[in-house]
């Protein structure tokens, strides 16, 4: 009983009945009609028969704290984790919660270096926005991580409570609930298309880290090279470079509780992955490999011409600079190409008359200069409409 005290008051009887009872449903636990009855409803867990748990049908009964407290406390006994996990992941029945858990010997009372802490959190914010592109468009390197679509669903993400267990950060990213269980009958090898994005990230993200934790502890760098389209990506590598433990033999665990409201039961998927602290280097090393075999992809770019640089003549051998605005991914920004005598002329006349031009090339990031550069620019066409 000393055990349950411990628990927030107001946060059990904060919790709604039907989140309680979806989740412990979602989990496995099977209502016993024998025992129900209509002021409480017992459920027994489906691996341990000899198990049960009751939860009252109303938050109004007096015993309503106790009750969902000892289930809280048997249902964390069940699941092998903590109970402030199991009272977090219940408080937000539509949301997916990653945790990012530093263990340590000096994390045990559940605090860490102030530093160490924010890069913790940052770092896992990271990880989250590159899932996010990956599950957008898989590719070794993002020069720039500013897909639309991954963009918003980091602005759903909210910072958790941190939580003890060494010291646990955690991000809850919202997902929609499951409305048909038709998905649930079959076993996937692959991340369902069908699936809404939010629910893409997080599984890709799980997806990535196991695909490159067995790269990691096999230190065999080729596997994770091969492994683009299940969420490996240099940003992935460079998040998780940047969460590197300050404290030797220190592990960092990342674990992802599915929402209830939205099983995860078609895709095996492991909910941990850890890394230890003489991992990183290795870690740091393939991002960088990552974004060295990134090959930037042939694109067609459209825009206005808003400046030409060149020498005064145009002889043989002459080559001139042109900078186009155009958007990509949502973002207005320039690219920088240097173009021969005759589609440099052309490049004038659109910049003259106040047309738009499309050109091929290879796209490709300038960090130093903060534009886009096309390289082996061809077919520059001037659109007169």
């Amino acid at each position: 009983m000393s055990t349950i005290a411990k628990l927030p008051k107001d946060q059990i009887l904060a919790l709604r009945v039907d989140d309680v009872l979806q989740y412990v449903r979602a989990k496995g636990w099977v209502a016993d009609s024998g025992a129900t009855t209509d002021r409480v409803v017992v459920l027994h867990a489906a691996q341990f028969p000899d198990v049960d748990i009751v939860v009252p049908r109303s938050r109004s009964f007096r015993d309503y704290e106790s009750c969902v407290a000892e289930t809280l406390q048997t249902v964390a006994l069940v699941e092998e984790r903590s109970v402030w996990q199991v009272l977090k992941d219940i408080s937000t029945p539509s949301a997916d919660v990653m945790r990012m858990r530093l263990i340590s010997p000096n994390a045990t009372l559940g605090t860490v270096p102030l530093d160490q802490g924010l890069k913790l959190i940052q770092g896992g914010r990271d990880l989250l926005l590159a899932a996010a592109c990956s599950a957008h468009q898989p590719q070794a390197h993002y020069p720039r991580q500013s897909y639309r679509e991954a963009l918003d669903f980091m602005e759903t993400c909210r910072l958790g409570q941190t939580e003890r267990g060494s010291f646990v950060a955690s991000i809850v990213a919202p997902v929609p609930p499951l409305v048909t269980q038709s998905e649930q009958k079959q076993l996937f090898e692959q991340i369902p298309p069908s699936e809404p994005y939010a629910r893409r990230v997080t599984m890709t993200l799980m997806s990535g880290l196991h695909s490159f934790k067995e790269s990691v502890d096999r230190g065999d760098a080729r596997q994770t090279f091969d492994s683009v389209d299940r969420g490996v990506s240099a940003n992935l590598c460079e998040a998780l470079a940047f969460m590197k433990p300050s404290e030797e033999q220190a592990v960092l665990e990342i674990q992802l509780s599915w929402a209830p409201t939205r099983p995860q039961s078609f895709l095996q998927i492991s909910p941990a992955v850890s890394f230890t602290e003489p991992q990183f280097a290795f870690i740091s090393e393939v991002g960088r490999e990552l974004r060295k075999r990134a090959v930037p992809k042939a694109k067609s770019v459209e825009g206005n011409v808003v400046r030409l640089s060149a020498d005064s003549t145009l002889f043989e051998g002459f080559r001139g600079q042109v900078i186009l605005q155009f958007e990509i991914d949502g973002q207005s920004e320039r690219v920088r190409m240097t173009l021969g005598r005759d589609e440099y002329k052309k490049a004038c006349d659109a910049h003259r008359d106040g047309h738009r031009v499309r050109v091929a090339g290879e796209l490709a990031r300038d960090g130093a200069q903060k534009v886009f550069e096309l390289k082996q620019p061809t077919a520059l066409e001037v659109l007169r409409t």
